[in-house]
């Protein structure tokens, strides 16, 4: 009996050490992530575990029910990567427009262009020399966005009560120089106005725009607004423009 009452009293200490230690997840083994050539991309299995590196274009970005898919400027080709949709921002955060290295699954491609998509919802992020977690990465956006709306919060505040202490005067002089001045603003916004839609132009010959980054066997053309591409001389290309 007491040997019986031992086991039950070491099984009971076994289950409370578990219970107050749980285990840690495991890291992102990046060393598990493959490089591909941009041209076989597409022709992964989904699923596949892939590495790039480049630099993301936050303005070329799209979204559905779950994730938020944002361009992203690679030395051979563009790539889509998601992330988790409520979590963009903190990404953006977090990971500011600058070279990193992303470790994701291979999801498929972009309805509207074909392009291979990375998923790195449950992946990591390199920036600098120092790899981070996903999740880490939205947690650590997510701080500076609340320190963000916390100090501009403050400064509204401060605003507003230096505004009450105006007088009429002083008032009256501000609003006829916000006036002007929103005046001149909409001229500099009518004058340099962008369409939205994005082509591709090459860097090293050629005086054409594209649709696709891949046509004429263009080696790292410039992404630009298709007023931009006009403005410097380039005309549609007759294959992406029929």
């Amino acid at each position: 009996m007491k040997k019986r009452f031992r086991i039950l009293a070491a099984a009971l200490a076994l289950c409370m050490s578990l219970l107050c230690c749980p285990a840690a997840l495991a890291a992102t083994d990046t060393s598990t992530f493959q490089t591909v050539p941009y041209s076989q991309a597409t022709a992964q299995p989904s699923g596949q575990r892939i590495t790039i590196t480049g630099k993301p274009n936050y303005s070329a970005a799209t979204s559905n029910d779950t994730a938020f898919i944002f361009g992203f400027d690679t030395a051979d080709g563009v790539w889509y990567v998601a992330v988790k949709k409520s979590k963009f921002e903190a990404f953006k955060a977090a990971a500011p427009a600058q070279q990193m290295t992303l470790y994701g699954v291979y999801a498929g491609t972009l309805n509207v262009n074909g392009m291979p998509i990375l998923d790195i919802q449950n992946g990591a992020v390199t920036l600098g020399d120092k790899t981070s977690e996903i999740a880490d990465l939205y947690a650590a956006g997510q701080k500076t966005l609340d320190a963000q709306k916390a100090a501009s919060q403050a400064a509204a505040k401060a605003s507003s009560g230096t505004s009450r202490t105006s007088t009429s005067s002083s008032a009256t002089t501000k609003k006829s120089t916000s006036t002007t001045q929103s005046k001149k603003n909409t001229s500099t916004a009518s004058s340099g106005k962008k369409t939205g839609q994005m082509v591709w132009i090459p860097t090293i010959s050629g005086r054409k725009y594209h649709s696709n980054p891949r046509c004429s066997g263009m080696k790292g053309p410039e992404k630009v607004d298709i007023s931009t591409a006009k403005a410097r001389g380039f005309t549609a290309c007759k294959k992406c423009y029929r």
